[in-house]
């Protein structure tokens, strides 16, 4: 690599590597602050982050993936989840690059070809999930990428906008149906989103409390019958504790002031002789979660709630314990759960699909004007009030070489105009721009790199609803080839205007039907007679001798009837007699009538005195 195209590329990751570092700590400190679902299950944000950084390439995309990813082995105790995380950003990245703007949809695509096939992979197989937690777990994770996908879309539209306010940014089409089906999806996500997982966190809320409910009936119950009998032998406390065991998975414990066990049915889990700890979970209730290598939800489903009710007054006996076996109560959520999620995956995969359909339809029309806008040889200037650029077309590029990076918040004249620009032409856009008014000059600009080039402009001024004037749009036109036609038009006009002049030659030309005479400057020397004069028949006829006059009267009417035109006669020019040479060429229609007549007139004065 040269240096000249080192230092770009070093400047640009100088610019890349702080906002990728910002971003892979907002992505690590999305997953931390992560919200709670059920049982191991919940929502993540550090994708966010991810899509964000999908505009600065690939590699700034996977390290802040990587660093986001790193969260969740915390979080969920296997790094498969870092692993389907990653691959996320690097799919819809190249995505990216390859066209697809729209990063929704390029994460649709991913969970549906690649993200949840990885899932049921890693969670079925090397987890060894049951099935119907995998297939949970795939819907959550694809769900939950979907919307923090439309949360990043949101806020690089923000960023936008707020650009826009201050340096003239202009969404092209594209982004504009981007921005439409946002508009479509949001809603579809939100009310159709909250509502089920508002009814999947009151759907675990009510099974809990119907379960602390039951199990406190249970302890409650115990407690009176102990308290009626007055008994302390751990035989017939075992007696009572088996009429109360109502379910299999329900185990029931009496526990001494010391701690230890005295009567119990089931093994009741203490943290004395079992690897794990208590979690308050409300309603009175304790979940004990063992540890080990295993994952979150598998860990919730070996886990055991656990309520305790003191025994009062009572010198032996101090707590009875009341432990049930939550895998019922988990699998009851997941299967909840894994309808709601079903529901709300069909709905927010018809809502993408309908929104990509609805905003690419109604963003049509303004996509096929935008591509005329960007597509012709024209160049398009949007500028705000003060003629700052605004916005350029790719047309404009073509013709000066300047992007619109180059010209954004600047004076079209101050880039384009030099040395050999036309000062009055200068003064005239000026005025008109200050007076609010449109203007159409042709004016001398130069490119980027220093090539002078001729431009038509037609400028307009841009008003809003209310009238009120919010800008300019000037197309304009590259006239440089047609200038240089001109000049060399120019150049053999003066030539032949030359050549007549010293060869006293002018020549003539009669429209009949418009009866209509053009002469050539030294026609009009020949005959004396001012240049620019209207000419006609009847003047030309009066610089004709008086003795030559009905001669050149009948030769002409003559030659209008077909006689060849070409005659000798006198001029009396201010009481000077010159002498002249005439031959001239007519044009007939279909018809044989006259139409036009071109010649010569020749000085031959000169030649007559020899």
């Amino acid at each position: 690599m040269s240096i000249r195209e080192q230092q770009p590329f070093e400047g640009t990751m100088r610019r890349i590597f702080p906002i990728t570092i910002g971003l892979a700590v907002l992505g690590f400190m999305g997953n931390f602050f992560s919200v709670p679902f059920f049982f191991g299950v919940d929502f993540i944000f550090g994708s966010i982050a991810v899509m964000i950084a999908i505009p600065l390439g690939i590699v700034p995309v996977l390290i802040v993936a990587v660093a986001g990813g790193l969260y969740t082995i915390v979080l969920w105790g296997h790094p498969y989840a870092a692993i389907i995380f990653a691959a996320e950003g690097l799919v819809v990245a190249l995505l990216y690059r390859r066209g697809q703007r729209n990063i929704v949809m390029a994460d649709l695509l991913y969970w549906l070809i690649i993200g949840v096939p990885l899932v049921l992979v890693f969670y079925r197989g090397a987890i060894q999930m049951p099935m119907e937690s995998a297939v949970l777990i795939a819907f959550k994770q694809s769900l939950n990428g979907l919307f923090n996908a439309l949360l990043a879309g949101l806020l690089s539209l923000g960023v936008k906008t707020a650009i826009s306010k201050t340096r003239g940014y202009y969404a092209n089409p594209r982004e504009l149906s981007v921005v439409l089906f946002y508009a479509l999806i949001l809603p579809i996500l939100l009310a159709g989103g909250i509502p089920i997982i508002y009814q999947g966190y009151d759907y675990r809320s009510q099974q809990e409390a119907f379960l602390a409910e039951h199990m406190q009936n249970t302890a409650q119950h115990l407690l009176l019958d102990i308290q009626k009998t007055r008994t302390s032998d751990p035989d017939e406390l075992h007696e009572k504790l088996s009429q109360y065991q109502t379910d299999s998975d329900v185990l029931l414990a009496i526990l001494g002031h010391d701690g230890q066990v005295i009567a119990h049915v089931g093994e009741v889990i203490d943290t004395l002789h079992y690897e794990g700890h208590f979690e308050s979970i409300g309603y009175e209730l304790e979940m004990w979660l063992p540890e080990g290598d295993m994952s979150v939800m598998n860990k919730w489903k070996f886990g055991r709630y656990r309520l305790s009710t003191k025994v009062p007054d009572d010198e032996l006996l101090a707590t009875i314990v009341v432990q049930k076996a939550a895998a019922p109560l988990v699998l009851r959520v997941e299967r909840n759960s894994l309808k709601m999620f079903t529901w709300l995956s069909v709905l927010v995969i018809l809502g993408v699909l309908g929104g990509r359909i609805i905003s690419t339809w109604l963003s049509k029309p303004l996509s096929s004007l935008s591509r005329v806008a960007a597509e012709t040889i024209n160049g398009v200037v949007v500028t705000d009030r003060y003629g700052r650029v605004e916005w350029v077309n790719e047309g404009f590029t073509r013709i000066t070489g300047y992007e619109l990076a180059e010209v954004r918040g600047k004076n079209p004249g101050a880039v384009l105009q030099g040395p050999d620009t036309n000062k009055d032409t200068v003064a005239t856009i000026r005025g008109s721009l200050d007076n609010g008014e449109g203007f159409d000059v042709e004016i001398l600009n130069y490119k980027k790199d220093g090539t002078p080039y001729w431009l038509q402009i037609n400028c307009n001024p841009l008003l809003n609803d209310g009238g009120v004037m919010q800008g300019f749009i000037a197309i304009e036109t590259d006239i440089t080839e047609r200038k240089a036609i001109e000049d060399e038009r120019d150049k053999e006009h003066v030539f032949l205007e030359k050549a007549q002049e010293l060869g006293h030659i002018g020549t003539w030309e009669l429209d009949i039907l418009q009866n209509v005479f053009q002469w050539t400057d030294e026609n009009y020397r020949i005959f004396g007679i001012r240049i620019g004069t209207e000419i006609s028949y009847e003047l030309f006829l009066v610089r004709i001798h008086p003795d030559d006059r009905e001669y050149v009267d009948r030769e002409w009417n003559a030659a209008l009837n077909g006689k060849p035109y070409d005659i000798e006669h006198r001029l009396l020019i201010n009481d000077q007699i010159r002498w002249v040479r005439e031959k001239g060429e007519f044009f007939y229609d279909s018809d044989g009538e006259v139409i036009r007549a071109i010649g010569v007139t020749q000085d031959i004065t000169d030649l007559k005195a020899i």
